[in-house]
């Protein structure tokens, strides 16, 4: 019987750090939530605000001289490098050569 209430205390102990752990959880969830809809409330007043600025400014509008930038330079077209064969690529290609070079007969004196 001794078991059972161990284990029912376990529980109870498992069920109480659970719900402590919810509880800490959902308050900060709702803090957050609720400063986020502050600052999506504070962005929708300046953009009216803004979007009010602008469409009076628009008969007030200045524009500004526009400075001479020089033209971006074009790139410069290189050529692609040229492909590094390995040695044995190498020894492939040129097999005829050290062959005759290399494997020839030898003139019997």
């Amino acid at each position: 019987m001794s078991k059972k209430r161990d284990a029912t205390r376990r529980l109870e102990a498992d069920v109480a750090r659970l719900q402590s752990e919810f509880t800490r959880v959902d308050t900060d969830l709702r803090t957050r939530i609720a400063r986020l809809e502050k600052t999506a409330d504070e962005v929708r007043a300046l953009v009216h605000t803004a979007t009010e600025a602008s469409s009076v400014a628009d008969d007030q509008l200045v524009v500004a001289p526009t400075l001479h930038t020089p033209p971006t330079p074009t790139a410069v077209q290189r050529p692609m490098p040229a492909p590094v064969a390995s040695p044995a690529k190498k020894a492939i290609a040129n097999w005829p050569t050290i062959s005759r070079t290399y494997l020839a007969p030898t003139a019997s004196s």
